[in-house]
């Protein structure tokens, strides 16, 4: 066996990541620099809450992932290659939840 063992695979460098704001203590996730969701805690600082939240972003970015055209795919990976720049902060409801507001219109036509 070879003596250096070199990985077969790198990681393109993106994760999911949770931070906590500080001025609204509310649990952020992004991938890259794509806001994918926020979670008020109801006790903020239990890790408990905070490996449920990662958990269930993980899932449903998982689940996105999936329904997404290859291109659509590119389209997310481009995106979240890029700076944060325009806001120290996310406005708005997440990309996670805004793609579970689409999808529940869809299933009630």
């Amino acid at each position: 066996m070879d003596s250096e063992m070199k990985p077969r695979h790198r990681s393109a460098g993106f994760s999911v990541t949770i931070v906590q704001s500080i001025a609204s203590r509310d649990l952020e996730a992004y991938f890259g620099s794509v806001f994918l969701a926020a979670k008020t805690p109801t006790e903020p600082g239990n890790g408990d809450e905070v490996a449920e939240f990662y958990t269930v972003v993980v899932i449903g970015l998982l689940e996105m992932i999936e329904r997404m055209s290859n291109h659509q795919r590119m389209q997310f990976l481009a995106e979240a290659g890029k700076p944060r720049l325009s806001s120290p902060w996310p406005s708005g409801t997440g990309l996670l939840a805004s793609e579970r507001q689409t999808e529940k219109a869809g299933n009630q036509h």
